[in-house]
């Protein structure tokens, strides 16, 4: 159950941020290219985080020991 728990939550919590990032990036370039390609900003908002979760699988963790080191 756990594991399930897990997976739903990162799946859940990529595709949000990843929606979000869509329009935001759509946005930033309808200011510069003046034309829409929902696929292309689609690319740029999962592909990039994908490949850095998939090569540097530690990341998360680097930074919660920078967050909390930083707190204390």
């Amino acid at each position: 159950m756990g594991i399930i728990f897990g997976i739903s939550a990162i799946s859940t919590s990529y595709l949000t941020i990843g929606t979000a990032l869509t329009g935001f990036i759509s946005d930033l370039r309808m200011s510069y290219t003046k034309y829409r390609n929902f696929y292309i900003d689609l690319f740029i908002a999962f592909i990039p985080p994908l490949i850095i979760t998939l090569l540097m699988q530690n990341i998360f963790l680097k930074a919660q020991e920078f967050v909390g080191g930083f707190g204390i």
